[in-house]
C-alpha cells in the first residue's frame, strides 16, 4: 500500500525478479516526477513466508569425526587431481 501525506490513495506494487517493487503508473493518483520519494507500507506476514532450515534435510546420517576427516581428505585429493588436468 502506498500512502501519500497529501492523500490516502492506495496502490498495489508487484515485486519483480530482481526484488524491486514495481507500481504501474496508471495506479498512481497523479504523475510523480522522477526521483520522487514515496513511503511504502508493507502489509501481511512477510516473515511467515520463510521457513527455518533446521530439520530441512531429514534422513541424513550421523557422521563421526573420523568420517568427516576421511571425506575432507577425499575432497582435497579430488581437487588436487582436477588441478593436475588443467
Amino acid at each position: 500500500m502506498l500512502q501519500s501525506s497529501e492523500d490516502a490513495s492506495n496502490v498495489e506494487a508487484v515485486i519483480d525478479e530482481g526484488g524491486n517493487g514495481v507500481i504501474p503508473v496508471e495506479q498512481l493518483p497523479r504523475k510523480y516526477p522522477p526521483g520522487t520519494h514515496l513511503r511504502v507500507h508493507v502489509e501481511g506476514p512477510i516473515g511467515a513466508q520463510r521457513r527455518p532450515i533446521e530439520g530441512a534435510l531429514p534422513g541424513l546420517p550421523e557422521l563421526s569425526w573420523e568420517d568427516f576427516e576421511a571425506a575432507s581428505r577425499f575432497a582435497i585429493e579430488d581437487a588436487e587431481a582436477a588441478n593436475r588436468f588443467r
